[in-house]
């Protein structure tokens, strides 16, 4: 099985989706591109259907981001993720710090992704803490 590919995906629900897109929201006549799609689908009938039935696995990436306003508020946001994460690197408080970890290792300790300092779950959230930590400094953390 490759990938991007789910075993128990309907092709023709994906076919439906490269349908619906390409003919109701593709401005012009030109082949179909991600590019030309806009940030924002209008909510219709049709597309609630198609939710309804599901949205294909390997369209995912590009439609729940659409569908859930994410990519209108990523362009009126001037910071990125990363941006705040390198802000909070620089100049993180110390004592804000030392309770993110001290909260980070007793998060889910059985859990492997929690397992130890170095592993993928304590640094991501780590991170995501640090960053809602600079964001929101009027909630402290």
């Amino acid at each position: 099985m490759d990938i991007g590919h789910h075993q128990f995906e309907d092709p023709g629900l994906r076919l439906r989706w490269l349908a619906y897109l390409e003919f109701t929201h593709n401005p012009g006549v030109s082949e179909f591109s991600w590019d030309q799609l806009a940030n924002y689908l209008p909510r219709d009938d049709k597309l609630f259907e198609l939710v309804r039935c599901g949205v294909p696995h390997q369209l995912r990436p590009q439609i729940w981001p659409r569908l859930a306003g994410s990519l209108v508020l990523r362009q009126k946001v001037p910071l990125t993720y990363k941006e705040l994460l390198r802000r909070t690197v620089e100049s993180s408080a110390q004592s804000v710090a030392r309770q993110i970890e001290k909260d980070v290792m007793r998060t889910m300790p059985q859990n492997g992704c929690f397992s130890s300092k170095n592993c993928t779950g304590v640094k991501r959230l780590r991170n995501i803490l640090r960053c809602l930590a600079e964001l929101f400094p009027e909630i402290g953390y």
